[in-house]
């Protein structure tokens, strides 16, 4: 919980740097995802966030061992993926420290899934975040 008051701290005051770039949002049938990147002017610690936020009449699978993994390069150190279920929607937090200048970009493997009252679901995707 500490950890997520960290990132909402650090996420709102980085909202307010000019150099945050727009999120990217992708809509399925099931599902919308928003993601964001936030970084403080000359700071060495990105913030990743994905919100992923079901379709009318589909849930998050609480059932499914939801994963999400960053991938590992010279150029970063990411932390452990957090997924956090809130009452609309799923957010997942990772914590990325640069090591050089021009670091490559992120990836984060998600596995999760969800559900309507027939059927679940279960994705696969990469989420890329240019640093």
């Amino acid at each position: 919980m500490k950890k997520l008051l960290s990132y909402l701290l650090i996420g709102s005051s980085l909202l307010l740097c000019a150099a945050a770039p727009p999120p990217l949002s992708q809509k399925d049938e099931e599902y919308s995802t928003v993601m964001y990147l936030s970084r403080g002017e000359g700071s060495d610690t990105v913030v990743v966030r994905i919100d992923l936020t079901p379709a009318p009449g589909w849930k998050w699978n609480t059932d499914f061992p939801a994963k999400f993994v960053a991938n590992e390069t010279d150029s970063f150190q990411a932390s452990t993926a957090e997924i956090h279920n809130l009452k609309d929607k799923v957010t997942v937090y990772v914590e990325v420290t640069l090591t050089q200048k021009e670091p490559l970009p992120l990836n984060v493997q998600g596995t999760y899934s969800f559900c309507d009252d027939k059927t679940c679901k279960i994705f696969n995707r990469n989420f890329t975040f240019k640093l």
